[in-house]
């Protein structure tokens, strides 16, 4: 890739002079001509860039061809039958404009319109007056753009890269231009695109004009709130809670025998318990079936008692000595017999789990004092854990 560098270029016409950064010796006359069209604010096709020996650079050619450097002077020059209009664009000056032929009846000639039938001449005024406005909106000068509103310019005009007005103005920061334009009937423009795919919104965000974007942006952003629908809200469900206290709302339903006030004021939302940040309920209602159970319920309630592993306490009516018998443990806990399959030892009460432990001697006494206090709890039932 090319070093970039700065150069000048110095109008001839206007007595302007423009910086261009970052070009590079690779770059294209055509494409500094585009570039052009926004920093001097005039159009391609009236450009003639010329260097040391002025003569006109081609198009297709670079600066490296051209031997352009660093902090090198161009020469911008414009067209013979074209210089007078710029000039007074330029300088602002609206008599010198009107009198230039930018009016469909002016009698403005030059030698190109001398040999123009009617309608040509029609077009090359109407022409005309576009690249007027063009001109005088990148200078920012509104006395000279309200003028040439008046006269019926054609404001959707775009030059041969597909810019128009919009562009040029938020380019050079013109928001006034933009707000006067906009007002105008300019507003279609907004989204129009040019050869390189931008439209006004994305050159002022790339030429960092903050208050042209903000000005193209709040009419986009009215123009749609404009087209859109206000929602119809039929019933009082679909009603928030700012809208259920509204004066121009019921609050009741009413009827012959009674009035009833409404006292949910929010619509159904999603069930709070299951949310990550939710609280952990201490009371959980659910069902499961007991088989082989020591009664004849086949469905129970639950509740989860603690947090950690699921486990699930079923209360059973159920005597000790049936209790004794099933775990096949003898009171006193001196012998134990280990269970067959894991059916049996998913379905081990809590009292039979403690059992089990009791065998080693060393905590024996701590889980028979356990052991007490759960049955005292109990009164007739057993309780078992399944995890």
């Amino acid at each position: 890739m090319s070093k970039q560098f700065n150069i000048e270029v110095y109008s001839v016409e206007t007595n302007e002079r423009f910086p261009v950064k970052r070009v590079s010796s690779s770059t294209k006359i055509h494409e500094l001509k585009i570039r052009l069209e926004l920093i001097a604010g005039i159009p391609t096709h009236l450009q003639r860039i010329m260097y040391l020996d002025q003569g006109d650079m081609e198009d297709n050619s670079t600066l490296r061809h051209h031997d352009v450097v660093t902090g090198a002077s161009l020469t911008l020059n414009i067209w013979k039958s074209w210089s007078s209009l710029i000039r007074a664009c330029a300088r602002g000056h609206i008599a010198d404009v009107m009198d230039l032929g930018v009016t469909i009846d002016s009698s403005f000639r030059n030698p190109n319109i001398e040999h123009m039938d009617p309608e040509a001449r029609k077009k090359c005024f109407l022409s005309r007056a576009a690249i007027a406005l063009y001109v005088a909106v990148h200078r920012g000068h509104l006395s000279l753009i309200k003028e040439l509103l008046k006269t019926g310019v054609d404001i959707g005009a775009t030059t041969k890269n597909g810019r128009n007005i919009l562009h040029v103005a938020a380019a050079n920061g013109q928001d006034k231009c933009i707000e006067l334009l906009l007002a105008n009937g300019a507003g279609h423009l907004i989204n129009a695109t040019d050869d390189l795919g931008e439209t006004p919104l994305q050159t002022a965000c790339l030429w960092g004009q903050k208050a042209c974007e903000g000005r193209l942006f709040l009419f986009q952003w009215r123009k749609r709130a404009g087209t859109m629908k206000s929602m119809t809200l039929l019933t009082q469900d679909q009603l928030m809670a700012h809208q259920l206290f509204d004066s121009s709302s019921k609050t009741w339903l009413y009827g012959d025998q009674s009035q009833m006030y409404q006292s949910q004021i929010l619509p159904p939302q999603e069930f709070q318990g299951s949310g990550i940040g939710s609280k952990r309920s201490d009371h959980r209602l659910d069902k499961i079936k007991v088989e082989n159970g020591p009664t004849k319920t086949k469905s129970l309630p639950v509740a989860r008692t603690f947090a950690g592993p699921r486990k699930l306490v079923i209360k059973t009516p159920i005597s000790d000595s049936a209790l004794l018998t099933r775990g096949k443990i003898k009171e006193g806990f001196e012998e134990f017999h280990p269970l067959n399959n894991a059916k049996d030892v998913s379905r081990l009460s809590l009292r039979e789990t403690l059992s089990q432990q009791l065998y080693d001697e060393t905590i024996k006494e701590k889980r028979i004092k356990q052991l007490n206090k759960i049955k005292a709890q109990d009164d007739g039932y057993s309780v078992k854990q399944y995890v």
